[in-house]
C-alpha cells in the first residue's frame, strides 16, 4: 500500500444521540480523540435525543425495554448548536443521518 495523503481524506464524525444537549462538548471530545481541530463533516446520528442520564451511556432504555427518548427536546435546539460549531470553524459541513420526513 502506498503513502496516504490527508489531502485526499475527509474526516467525518457523528453526534451521538445522548449528546444533543452538549453538541460542542461532544465535538471537542471527538476532535481530541482523533487529534485534529476540525471535521469536514459532522452528522447528527439520529434525530432523536436519548436520555443522557439514563441507565446506559449510549443506549438508555425505559423499564419496559423501549428506548429512553426525551420527547420534550426540540431537534431545532440541537441544530442551532450544530450551526454554532460550524460558525466557529470546528466543522465545515453538517447534516443528519437516518432522518425521515
Amino acid at each position: 500500500m502506498g503513502a496516504y495523503s490527508l489531502l485526499h481524506a475527509q474526516i467525518t464524525s457523528k453526534l451521538w444521540c445522548t449528546h444533543h444537549q452538549r453538541v460542542e462538548a461532544a465535538l471537542d471530545e471527538t476532535l481530541a480523540n482523533i487529534g485534529t481541530d476540525y471535521l469536514d463533516l459532522y452528522l447528527i446520528h439520529w434525530p432523536i435525543h436519548l436520555n443522557p442520564n439514563g441507565n446506559h451511556p449510549k443506549f438508555p432504555t425505559r423499564p419496559d425495554g423501549s428506548r429512553d427518548v426525551l420527547t420534550d427536546w426540540p431537534i431545532r435546539d440541537t441544530w442551532a448548536q450544530m450551526e454554532a460549531v460550524l460558525a466557529k470553524g470546528k466543522a465545515l459541513l453538517e447534516t443528519t443521518t437516518a432522518w425521515k420526513t
